[in-house]
């Protein structure tokens, strides 16, 4: 199977042309995924086969980003038809898998190709005389579905397209089995409207057709992805019914049919085609002030568009402000996530207002010094236990005020809230988080924990535990002292000397403790064990933070040495590993159940967002010459490679297994659209046209 991307496009589309049943597997295994702008999207296979229980023509957020439900799971569709005196024929275009292996009925045997742009997917089919196209598009920052079906055939043609939606209105986490289950059908002004057992409806109008009711439960989809996590992966789903729609080809040889779709909450009165064109100028803008260089007008297009893809609103009080989902399908907005990807997506690409707002939603929910690690999906509330993202907050407050240039606007909104991050990591906070006396560095949590990225826990199992000192927390609270103290010199001189002095006495430490000679780079974490610190030498990627930052507690040589041995042991096209395949626990496949997944999560795995601070580092220490600028750009290109020819189409994955071999490739994983993944990309990109 071929994906073209046409590199003069506007529309950023990636066409993959269907060429019979040897595609079958990898058409199932390409996604796609257009968004709403809200936190809602659409996502599926270039099959158009669901093999996700997150897989649907519709997932809204009613309480924007987050309560996220699952609408119109997908639907099946018959077209009727009869030319001039032939006889009338009937073809399926749906595909379900109802057991594994088994797929029923086979619409793929009409599909001709697949393409994905802005904001709509199209899939064509050819039936004898006949080309049907399905558009399917969201109204982006409106919310809801239109789809449309454009019929190109012999003039004085009969047609009629049948069209049963299969929903399940519920929580978009869980799928749902019928078992007494209720739901209720009623008529509306432009449709009908079906609600669930918790009151939330899915609204639906035609453009010409009439809805015939015949409720009923469908029984046993299965989704293949759900079975190879060991999770639940067998549903049922609900139709209210069929819509038909009969006509007959005029003259033009062209007939078209519109089915919209919607949350409870909004109108399926109003067509997308307005968003749609609305969200084609936002990009056009954004192409203006973004300071990313691209290999073409279409690529630097789509890496913006994937960008925008996270970029959500946040309601704080009674405030508007904005946000950052961490990855498509299942993530919602999480505190060290948005921090680091934060300049890749908004301040490289010169969104500065919503860059603030950002900051602002996250600086309003701190408690005790610490941002939010994540909100949950389901009443919204905070959670806190994390050890990092407070310090990456600080880090891109002062990204924010050096790149944006809005100093004022950094002292009105930002200032405060980093002033009290450090207080409290320097007097202790919550979850043993604190600073030591003796060396000015920072201490957190327990065997008990996972406060630090690496947070792989299951069944009370903490996969990577990193309580101590770890490398790259003290890295970022060295630089957070330097940056602040670099933010206040002139409004707060005796502030800015006292930040130095502290940074000044974890650089005097900080080699002396992390640096393992044997090993040849930095120890992992610095683990309390009888009274004294012992090294985790432990070779992981943790250590190039320290060389990529603004502000490195690392001597020129000793970042060199650092950047060798992460090449050496951790870098792949696609990322770093999480940990060096000489190391007896390294895992190289992220595969299997979802204990197998979390225990291979940090331990062998490649995350993209990674190679972001390598390429950074590798610019740093060379003081971004032409000769770094363009190496990090040759590291890059794998990764524009996979957003157009990898599994998710115009976005990267959140991970990648850890090795590849002759028969097996380097396959992806976990989410399919991950924030900090694209964001790394965009952002090197954004470096590389950096002199210095």
């Amino acid at each position: 199977m071929n994906i073209e991307h046409d590199p003069t496009s506007f529309d950023c589309t990636h066409l993959v042309r269907f060429r019979g049943e040897g595609d079958v597997r990898r058409f199932s295994e390409t996604e796609w995924l257009i968004t709403d702008g809200l936190g809602g999207f659409a996502m599926g296979t270039a099959l158009g086969m669901n093999t996700r229980r997150y897989h649907g023509w519709l997932i809204s957020a009613l309480r924007p980003p987050v309560g996220r439900l699952m609408l119109l799971n997908t639907m099946l569709e018959r077209f009727t038809f009869a030319a001039p005196g032939a006889k009338e024929e009937t073809v399926e275009l749906s595909n379900f898998e109802f057991v594994p292996n088994q797929i029923v009925p086979h619409g793929y045997r009409q599909l001709k190709q697949f393409e994905r742009g802005i904001n709509e997917c199209r899939w064509v089919y050819r039936i004898g005389a006949f080309t049907l196209e399905r558009r399917l598009a969201l109204r982006w920052r409106v919310g809801g579905l239109d789809v449309t079906y454009h019929v190109d055939g012999p003039a004085g043609s009969s047609l009629r397209l049948t069209l049963v939606p299969l929903v399940r209105v519920h929580d978009f986490h869980h799928l749902i089995r019928c078992d007494g289950r209720r739901y209720r059908v009623r008529g509306t002004r432009d449709g009908i409207a079906v609600a669930g057992e918790d009151g939330a409806e899915v609204c639906f109008s035609t453009s010409g057709g009439q809805f015939h009711a015949n409720s009923d439960w469908w029984f046993n989809f299965h989704y293949a992805q759900e079975a190879q996590r060991g999770l639940d992966c067998v549903e049922d789903l609900f139709t209210p019914g069929e819509f038909r729609h009969d006509s007959v080809i005029g003259e033009t040889g062209k007939c078209e049919y519109h089915l919209r779709a919607a949350a409870g909450t909004e109108s399926t009165s109003a067509g997308s085609d307005i968003t749609v064109a609305t969200r084609r100028k936002h990009l056009a803008d954004l192409c203006k002030r973004a300071k990313i260089v691209a290999p073409s007008l279409g690529r630097r297009l789509d890496l913006l568009a994937a960008t925008d893809d996270f970029v959500v609103p946040r309601k704080v009080g009674d405030e508007k402000l904005m946000t950052i989902l961490a990855g498509y399908p299942w993530f919602g907005d999480w505190g060290r996530d948005t921090m680091i990807a934060l300049r890749g997506l908004l301040l490289s690409t010169g969104r500065f207002e919503e860059a603030l707002q950002t900051l602002r939603a996250f600086a309003a929910n701190r408690r005790h010094g610490l941002i939010p690690n994540l909100f949950d999906d389901y009443g919204g509330a905070a959670h806190y236990n994390t050890v990092d993202a407070s310090l990456w907050f600080v880090d891109a407050a002062c990204k924010y005020r050096r790149l944006s240039g809005d100093h004022d606007g950094f002292d009105r909104d930002l200032r405060d809230a980093c002033l009290d991050i450090i207080e409290h990591y320097r007097k202790g906070t919550d979850f043993g988080i604190g600073m030591d006396e003796r060396d000015g560095m920072i201490v957190a949590g327990d065997a008990s924990t996972q406060l630090t990225w690496m947070d792989a826990k299951r069944d009370g199992v903490v996969f990577t535990p990193r309580y101590g000192k770890a490398v790259e927390i003290n890295a970022l609270w060295y630089n957070a002292l330097c940056s602040m103290s670099d933010a206040l010199r002139e409004s707060s001189h005796d502030r800015a000397a006292s930040f130095e002095a502290m940074a000044q006495r974890v650089r005097e430490h900080f080699t002396a403790s992390f640096w393992g000679e044997e090993i040849s780079c930095l120890a992992d974490v610095l683990v309390p064990e009888g009274g004294q610190w012992k090294q985790d030498r432990s070779v992981r990627p943790n250590q190039i933070i320290a060389c990529s930052l603004p502000h490195s507690p690392l001597d020129t040589e000793h970042q060199r040495r650092v950047i060798s041995a992460v090449e050496a042991h951790l870098l792949t096209p696609v990322g770093l590993r999480t940990l060096s395949p000489r190391d007896s626990r390294y895992r190289p496949r992220f595969e299997g159940r979802m204990f197998d997944r979390d225990g291979a999560y940090h331990q062998g795995t490649v995350w993209p967002w990674l190679l972001g601070p390598f390429v950074e580092a590798i610019l740093r220490v060379d003081g971004f010459s032409a000769e770094s600028r363009n190496r990090a750009r040759s590291l890059l290109d794998p990764l524009i490679e996979q957003t157009i020819l990898g599994r998710s189409l115009g976005q990267l994955a959140e991970v990648y297994d850890g090795d590849s071999t002759s028969d097996r490739p380097r396959l992806p994983g976990g989410c399919s659209a991950q924030a900090w993944s694209i964001a790394a990309l965009v952002d090197g990109l954004a470096l590389c046209d950096r002199s210095k």
